[in-house]
C-alpha cells in the first residue's frame, strides 16, 4: 500500500470521531479491496514512524530539560551554608 495513502488515512482519523473509526475502517477496506492484515500493517508502520519523531522531537528535548532542571535543583540544594559571622 503506498505511503501517500496511508500518511492519508493517518491524518483522516483525527478528522473521525473515535467511535466511528471502525466503520470507517471497513469503508476503507471495502471500497480499496485491500485485505485487513497489509492495512494493519500499513498502519502500524505509520504509527512506529510517528512515535519515533515524537520521540526525537518531543520526548528527547524534555527529558534533556528535566535532567538540566534536576541539576540546577541539585546543586542548590548541594550548596554549603551560608557563614555566620
Amino acid at each position: 500500500m503506498g505511503s501517500s495513502v496511508i500518511t492519508s488515512l493517518s491524518l483522516s482519523f483525527k478528522q473521525v470521531p473515535p467511535t466511528a473509526v471502525p466503520t470507517f475502517l471497513d469503508y476503507v477496506l471495502s471500497s480499496t479491496g485491500v485485505s485487513p492484515s497489509t492495512l494493519f500493517e500499513s498502519l502500524i508502520k505509520e504509527l512506529s514512524f510517528r512515535a519515533e519523531l515524537f520521540v526525537w522531537r518531543v520526548f528527547v528535548p524534555l527529558m534533556k530539560m528535566v535532567r538540566a532542571y534536576d541539576l540546577d535543583m541539585l546543586n542548590k540544594v548541594n550548596l554549603p551554608p551560608p557563614a555566620v559571622y
